[in-house]
């Protein structure tokens, strides 16, 4: 059963993200139903939530969109008082994006974790790492993210280089030109990298590969793919 937050009414929630840049939509659960209501959250007023008596609508997840896409979830259940005001906060650019629910009452203030965001998409979270270009012919960069940017492009580098130095965020696309076409690639599915630790882009530039160095063991191995 998935964890979730309950409140009593008369209780307030908003969603607090000062850049704009990405918005959230509450998803509550009808108790002893299926049935959900997604509910738009606003950055600068309160909503009213809640039901008359815990069992009321539960939030079971938060939806963010914009410059960050992803489904967070509460990591344990939690029960807010009557007269609560809770404000979900975005967190700072990174790549561990770590969501937190401040809860405040007339008592005291307490903080309910969500979990982790996962990429929806296939890309590489890259943390203070660098990508190196180890491929036969053709040239590397690379199409990435953080909260609350537009998308970023590093410089194309030749063999034995690293695109864009050591940096933090959501690869989107590894680029390849070779002979003048520009092919954009992405792993098969999601990938964190070890903090501190680099990534190698390898093999021809028609069948790339990723080495994802790790603190211990050999590099992980993955395939690239075209993106659609």
């Amino acid at each position: 059963m998935s964890k979730f937050v309950s409140f009593y009414k008369p209780s307030y929630l908003m969603y607090g993200d000062e850049s704009g840049k990405t918005s959230a939509t509450a998803i509550f659960r009808f108790v002893g139903s299926s049935d959900t209501k997604a509910v738009p959250l606003s950055t600068n007023t309160f909503i009213e939530v809640g039901g008359p008596s815990i069992g009321g609508p539960e939030l079971i997840a938060i939806e963010i969109s914009g410059s960050l896409t992803a489904r967070i979830v509460p990591d344990k259940d939690f029960y807010a008082d009557p007269n609560s005001w809770s404000v979900l906060q975005c967190p700072p650019p990174g790549p561990k994006q770590l969501f937190k629910l401040l809860v405040f009452t007339n008592v005291e203030t307490q903080i309910v974790p969500f979990s982790q965001v996962f990429p929806t998409e296939p890309c590489l979270v890259l943390e203070d790492g660098a990508i190196y270009n180890n491929l036969g012919p053709g040239f590397l960069n690379v199409d990435y993210i953080i909260p609350g940017s537009k998308v970023l492009q590093t410089p194309f580098v030749g063999k034995g280089q690293a695109t864009g130095g050591v940096f933090n965020g959501t690869v989107l696309s590894v680029n390849i030109r070779l002979l003048g076409a520009l092919v954009k690639w992405v792993p098969e599915k999601p990938i964190f990298t070890s903090e501190g630790l680099p990534v190698l882009v390898y093999g021809e530039a028609k069948a790339p590969m990723l080495a994802v160095f790790r603190p211990n063991g050999p590099p992980e191995r993955a395939k690239l793919v075209p993106k659609k």
